[in-house]
């Protein structure tokens, strides 16, 4: 029992980091801290990868489900730019508070700025153009390209993630 007590207390020495993600993976799966760290160090350690996978499995269907709804959105509404519009900063406002670490926020501010920048130079310079703008681009384009910065950069790393963890 002592052997127990000391792993717990290892386990709660680690970095802050390890105790928050622990937390976070328990609570998206419903188990609670104190059952998953309760049992001996090699099934928490089993345990662990197969929460892991459970919800790295999870956060892709998430991803995959954004990336999905995006381009169906921009294919059916198109030509209706403020229904768009609306829809993206949904969508915007739901990725922003589950994917919300500063290293999110830059890559979000940055591809919203700089993408429909690098457009409206294309545009300018006649390279394409947009069949609804509202100043050489579409409204809706700035959220897109956030949304779209935000969800490469996640899948990103939960592929890297999951390819670390088998």
């Amino acid at each position: 029992m002592d052997y127990l007590k000391n792993w717990k207390k290892l386990i709660s020495s680690w970095s802050p980091l390890l105790t928050r993600t622990v937390e976070s993976v328990s609570h998206s799966i419903g188990l609670s801290r104190q059952i998953l760290l309760s049992s001996h160090p090699s099934a928490v350690l089993k345990n662990w990868a197969r929460i892991t996978r459970k919800a790295m499995k999870k956060e892709l269907l998430f991803e995959l489900i954004i990336y999905f709804l995006c381009v169906a959105l921009a294919g059916f509404l198109w030509h209706k730019p403020i229904i768009l519009t609306v829809c993206y900063a949904v969508i915007t406002i739901i990725t922003l508070i589950k994917w919300h670490t500063k290293s999110d926020l830059f890559f979000y501010f940055v591809a919203f700025v700089l993408g429909p920048l690098g457009e409206s130079i294309g545009i300018y310079f006649g390279a394409w153009q947009y069949s609804k703008p509202f100043y050489l681009i579409p409204i809706w384009l700035p959220l897109l390209w956030g949304i779209a910065a935000l969800f490469i950069k996640n899948i990103s790393e939960n592929l890297l993630r999951r390819r670390d963890v088998r």
